[in-house]
């Protein structure tokens, strides 16, 4: 387990009408953060930067070994999404990091219940208790 004063890195997908933005975000220990990347994309099949094992790698050059994806603004995924989902999570894998997903609604949840992928991420219901169980001040259970 890493110490509680190391950073972690946010991924913040933000879905809107024809494009959408993912935003990495570095959470500092006081609670604020600093846009570490950021890209600017659209239509259905760019659901995610096309370098997220390079993100992944960058930040664990930086130090960052710990992502959240915070999923808090994704109201549906269909099969598109969810390989996105897979790809970054074995980009983290990858890199040596930990990535786990908060804020998950319930559609997205059961759609991972139905690919048996609640089996494989590891879910909070917000960020900050995502944080904390990666900080290790937070509830084990998820």
């Amino acid at each position: 387990m890493q110490a509680a004063t190391d950073p972690i890195l946010i991924i913040r997908y933000l879905p809107s009408a024809g494009d959408a933005v993912t935003e990495f975000l570095h959470l500092h220990v006081d609670g604020t953060s600093t846009l570490f990347s950021k890209h600017e994309h659209g239509g259905l099949k760019q659901l995610g930067p096309p370098d997220m094992p390079t993100i992944m790698r960058t930040a664990a050059a930086a130090g960052i070994n710990r992502c959240i994806v915070d999923l808090s603004a994704v109201s549906w995924m269909n099969s598109t999404g969810v390989g996105m989902l897979v790809g970054w999570f074995q980009a983290a894998r990858a890199a040596g990091s930990t990535l786990v997903f908060a804020a998950v609604n319930s559609a997205v949840t059961d759609l991972f219940k139905v690919t048996k992928l609640d089996t494989v991420f590891t879910v909070f219901p917000t960020v900050a208790a995502a944080a904390a169980h990666l900080c290790g001040t937070g509830d084990k259970d998820r």
